[in-house]
């Protein structure tokens, strides 16, 4: 985001810090050609039937999520740290640094629209960011002495009506189930894009997800929702929590704009 072409209020480097990104992103990376993204998920709240003030709960539940973890160094192994301009070292995400409360999130302006429902407090942060993954086949990594972290099974890519397209990731994950042969009881771990709780809601409440195997250290609506690095981080995460909790199974899945849905399943180490 931080190489966003085009436009004036662009993050400059070295110089990034305090410049903000333009209201073209937005228009541009979060709107298609039949609908802004919030109504795309406003449709799914009412379609489903989830309530507005559930999903400003869920939302003061994952803001809070990451704290224990980074304070536990869960993210230690996956961040690469950098120095700013002054000298000084980052090693951690900066979107959630403080505990949140219910009635802080009440007090929140909605973001869209004056008589919307998504707030800063229950939707994803446009934040700076990039992942990278090194993909190789077992008798290389073998071959060269390389530690394998997961195994890299199968996926599923789905289509929906793009209206819907933040309960997509329910469809995946249910395709690739079947593909497989397992169930959600089967799976440790499962990492989902959370661009707003309103979405994340149903789709784990209907997936049968509980709580202890869902982002267990907190998704995109605290630790910010780098565009265009959604998949590497979710199963960069997904990988380490699984060698971290001594957990052998574990899908990441997305939604994806315009209608789509991806899941993949991923073992610890040698697996699959």
């Amino acid at each position: 985001m931080i190489k966003f072409a085009n436009y004036k209020k662009l993050y400059l480097i070295p110089k990034a810090q305090g410049l903000g990104l333009s209201k073209k992103l937005m228009e541009t990376a979060l709107s298609f050609a039949f609908e802004h993204y919030e109504q795309c998920y406003l449709e799914t709240m009412h379609e489903l039937k989830a309530a507005c003030i559930l999903y400003e709960k869920f939302g003061f539940t994952l803001l809070n999520e990451p704290l224990p973890a980074t304070k536990a160094g869960k993210f230690n192994e996956e961040i690469v740290p950098l120095e700013d301009v002054n000298g000084e070292t980052i090693t951690s995400d900066e979107i959630n640094q403080t505990e949140s409360t219910i009635e802080d999130l009440a007090t929140l302006k909605t973001i869209f629209k004056e008589d919307g429902t998504v707030t800063a407090g229950n939707a994803s942060a446009l934040s700076d960011g990039g992942s990278a993954l090194i993909l190789m086949s077992e008798s290389y990594a073998k071959e060269h002495g390389y530690t394998i972290l997961a195994t890299v099974g199968q996926h599923a890519e789905i289509g929906c009506d793009p209206l819907y397209m933040g309960y997509a990731p329910f469809y995946a994950v249910e395709s690739l189930l079947n593909k497989t042969g397992k169930t959600i009881q089967d799976i440790d771990l499962v990492e989902m894009t959370e661009a707003f709780s309103a979405q994340s809601i149903p789709v784990k409440k209907n997936l049968n997800i509980p709580d202890e195997k869902f982002n267990i250290y907190g998704g995109a609506i605290a630790l910010g929702h780098p565009l265009g690095s959604t998949g590497s981080r979710l199963v960069t995460t997904l990988a380490h929590a699984l060698k971290q909790e001594d957990k052998q199974t574990g899908i990441a899945t997305a939604c994806i704009g315009g209608g789509l849905g991806i899941a993949l399943m991923i073992e610890k180490g040698v697996g699959l």
